[in-house]
Order: structure tokens, then sequence, then C-alpha cells
């Protein structure tokens, strides 16, 4: 799937510099990350995780290792989404929260999901904490006006996301 991904970008954007492995970041095991341990692997000016967050062990450990990877100045952005247990216009950040998007709906598929899920979601200051904790800088979170939608067994489930990003000093 990796190689049908980057075979399709390189395709559509012949002047797009793009490298792609298979690692762990989130462990202490360097064994594990041999695939991503030259030089091409470092000094980025930006890195991400989108939507994965929330499936992570160690949360902190991830951000950390992915601080190591950035070049001076260099960006880490989170996409996930904010916990089910939200209240009624709640203020995130400069937004409201929409509570009722928050809420899955009990099908088959979400129960299975489930056992991969390690949190229900991360609030501004959970993020601020991760960021800070590794050295980051310029920390900044918003909330998204719209929700991501997800279809499960033929239901929809809303959850309110984020973007959370800060600058490595």
């Amino acid at each position: 799937m990796l190689e049908q991904y980057k075979n399709l970008l390189s395709s559509s954007h012949p002047s797009l510099h793009l490298n792609t492995a298979i690692a762990d970041l989130c462990s202490n095991d360097t064994g594990t990350n041999a695939a991503i341990s030259g030089p091409e692997f470092f000094e980025l000016d930006v890195a991400g995780v989108a939507l994965g967050f929330h499936h992570f062990n160690n949360p902190s450990l991830c951000i950390s290792n992915l601080a190591t990877r950035l070049k001076k100045g260099g960006v880490l952005f989170i996409v996930d989404w904010l916990p089910k247990d939200v209240k009624p216009d709640e203020h995130i950040g400069s937004q409201h929260a929409h509570p009722s998007d928050n809420k899955e709906t009990d099908t088959e598929e979400w129960k299975k999901m489930q056992k991969t899920i390690k949190t229900n979601g991360f609030t501004e200051e959970d993020m601020r904490k991760f960021f800070e904790g590794a050295g980051f800088e310029e920390f900044g979170f918003v909330v998204l006006e719209e929700s991501f939608v997800l279809q499960m067994n033929g239901k929809e489930v809303k959850k309110t996301g984020f973007i959370a990003k800060g600058r490595k000093v």
C-alpha cells in the first residue's frame, strides 16, 4: 500500500521528493527503526500524525521521537479528536466543542476498533503537555469547525477534530 501511494504521488507530482518507510516511532526499540536510520529521515521541515494518535500507547514518547527527526525550526502537527466526554458549550481553545458529535455508535465495527484505541481523544492541555515536554515552542491548537464523519456498519459517527502544532527549538 505504501509503495502504491508513493507511485501515485510521484507520477502526479514529478518534482516532489518523497521518501517512505515503515517504522515504529512510538518505541524505544532502535532495532524497529532501522528502516529510517538514514540521513534522509532527519532534519525534516515538517512531520505529522493524522488521525492515528489515539491509537498510540505512549503519545509522549512518539512526539519526542518525532522531534528528533525535525530540524531546528521544523514543525510537528497532530490531527486527532477531542475526548467524547466534553461538556456542552465547553471552550476548547478559541472554539466551542460540539459534544453531540463525540458519541460513538455501538456497532460491531466500533467494538472491534475499540481494542486498538488507547484513549478516547485529547484535550488542548493534553497536547500542550506532550509538545512542551518534548521541547517544542509556539504551541497552537485549533478545534475544527466541521466534524469528522466515520461510517461504521452503515451508521455515522461524528467526532470533533483538532489540529495541534509546535515548532522545534
